[in-house]
């Protein structure tokens, strides 16, 4: 089920990605950390590039 609705959101975006989508639906509150932009004209999953990252990274750290 979660590869046939990642294919229903990324075939016409870039179907190389479709299994990271899957991946991330099939984790309760999965994200995709990557710096290809295709992932963010989806909005099922949250994505995350490495610049967020670290920015979230240095506002956490004490």
């Amino acid at each position: 089920m979660n590869l046939t609705r990642a294919k229903e959101i990324m075939e016409e975006i870039d179907a190389t990605d479709i299994v990271f989508i899957a991946a991330a639906l099939s984790i309760p509150n999965g994200v995709v950390w990557s710096d290809d932009k295709d992932f963010k004209r989806q909005n099922a999953v949250p994505v995350f590039n490495t610049q967020e990252l670290i920015r979230y990274s240095k506002k956490r750290s004490i």
